[in-house]
């Protein structure tokens, strides 16, 4: 499937990101502190070196390295009585003392300071760390709810019956399981959308089909009511084939509807199908010999299954007597069975007029007939080969239709 594992890289990656650079972050503040501690033990060495100066040259010298080598360190000298003679007044209390007596007996005392150095602090690395990984959850979670977002908006509009509704363009091009998500919407939404383009043609093509009949059975009424000399000159006759119609078109639609439903259950016997073909046929030869039709069957022995024997006869019968019906007359009309390794396939061929090529699957939905088909006694109701493709679905098999 699209994007398969997609997702889990991505949120692998973003957290094992937020990880790393959250250790990073800790690793070079230590760095840092270590240098800073370096730079610690430099400023340490400035008042060791000049208490040495003191020691060994006097003041004066040791003014001058404080002027020059301080780096801003606080340090002040003073003598024996207190007296600043160089550097910074007025240190804390705290502040580091070193007693010096140079070379030439004098005292000193030496004060410095180290407490305004920058005192590094733990809670920086954490808080950068925090920081980080907050940065990139909220990056990760943008990235996850609004593509949930846009599907939750998709199936509420589905809800209302807008099937038109499509996500895969608005998710755009990322490829992981949400991406895959958003294109299963989609496949579903077109499902939808063509189940209930289908139930509206197909409620408009039963209500057609089933007022054709009644009309004409109102019109026979009529007349009969007008003049009842009628009766006698077979208007009853025409309206019990009008009855018979229509009883035949429900039973059909009942039939269909089971079969779409899935709540007709398949009536198994063990049956030769060979058996079944050759009965449809030998009814067949009848219809086919008032068209001075020629009905060339080839099957192979036998071919033993569990079916349910009713609907595969219904399912041959539709389309065998289709091609006995829209073959030319003194044409022939050709069955031919088959057994493979993995079905058994009946090729049924007649010289009709055909279809166009893009109906070749359109007329196998509910109602649906050729172009030049009239509704008629003559012509079916567009149901027969429905039936045929749903018997065959419900037995694992399929029927389709090929110019030859």
């Amino acid at each position: 499937m699209r994007g398969s594992g997609g997702l889990f890289r991505k949120l692998f990656v973003a957290f094992a990101l937020a990880t790393l650079m959250s250790f990073a972050l800790g690793v070079g503040f230590y760095e840092f502190t270590n240098d800073n501690d370096d730079s610690e033990r430099d400023y340490l060495s400035v008042p060791f070196s000049i208490a040495q100066t003191l020691q060994e040259e006097g003041p004066e010298a040791a003014r001058r390295i404080l002027e020059r080598d301080s780096h801003g360190l606080r340090v002040a000298i003073h003598d024996a009585e207190g007296a600043l003679l160089a550097g910074t007044a007025g240190l804390p209390a705290d502040a580091d003392v070193l007693d010096i007596v140079s070379t030439d007996g004098r005292s000193y005392r030496l004060s410095y300071d180290l407490a305004s150095e920058w005192e590094p602090s733990t809670s920086v690395p954490i808080f950068a760390g925090l920081l980080v990984s907050l940065i990139i959850s909220a990056i990760v979670s943008y990235y996850l709810t609004r593509p949930i977002a846009l599907l939750r908006a998709g199936f509420r509009d589905i809800g209302k019956g807008d099937f038109a509704t499509r996500l895969a363009e608005q998710v755009g091009s990322r490829h992981d399981e949400i991406a895959g998500l958003a294109l299963e919407f989609d496949r579903m939404a077109d499902q939808l959308q063509r189940l209930a383009a289908t139930q509206e043609r197909l409620l408009h093509d039963v209500s057609h089909e089933l007022r054709s009949p009644l009309a004409r059975m109102d019109v026979a009424i009529g007349l009969a009511r007008r003049s009842p000399l009628l009766i006698e000159e077979g208007i009853l006759d025409r309206m019990q084939r009008e009855v018979d119609r229509l009883d035949k078109l429900i039973g059909e639609i009942l039939t269909l509807a089971r079969l779409n439903s899935g709540a007709a259950g398949l009536n198994l016997m063990k049956l030769d199908v060979v058996d079944l073909v050759q009965a449809i046929v030998e009814d067949a030869e009848f219809e086919a010999s008032t068209k001075q039709c020629t009905i060339a069957c080839l099957l192979p022995a036998n071919f033993i299954t569990r079916a349910d024997g009713e609907l595969l006869y219904r399912a041959y019968e539709n389309v065998i007597r289709n091609a006995v019906k829209y073959a030319p007359a003194g044409s022939p009309v050709s069955i031919a069975g088959e057994i493979t390794s993995e079905a058994f396939v009946v090729a049924v061929s007649d010289n009709g007029p055909g279809v166009p090529p893009e109906m070749m699957d359109a007329i196998f939905a509910p109602f649906c007939r050729a172009p030049g088909d009239s509704i008629s006694e003559n012509i079916g109701s567009g149901l027969g080969l429905a039936i045929a493709r749903q018997a065959m679905h419900r037995h694992h098999g399929k029927v389709w239709a090929e110019h030859g």
